[in-house]
């Protein structure tokens, strides 16, 4: 199987129809972390929050339970990875 790195990102809490009027975060900060990924960022495999990278839980690198989160969704949906 193919070595595959793919990087998540959270904009944060902000003003949207789902973060609603009250939401504290800036959509601007979110938008640019958006953008310095698309550009090519630094690296990936990693967890970003306005442009800045962050740690993941440590069992987010477990391949085990990796494997198994691939398993479970396979069951699910009926698609698995080639």
């Amino acid at each position: 199987m193919p070595k595959v790195e793919t990087s998540s990102l959270d904009p944060g809490w902000v003003k949207t129809k789902m973060g609603g009027a009250g939401a504290s975060d800036d959509i601007e900060a979110a938008v640019e972390t958006y953008v310095f990924l698309a550009e090519g960022g630094q690296g990936t495999g990693k967890h970003w929050y306005h442009s800045k990278g962050r740690r993941c839980h440590p069992e987010a690198g477990d391949e085990g339970k990796q494997e198994k989160l691939l398993m479970e969704l396979k069951g699910i949906s009926g698609v698995g990875l080639p």
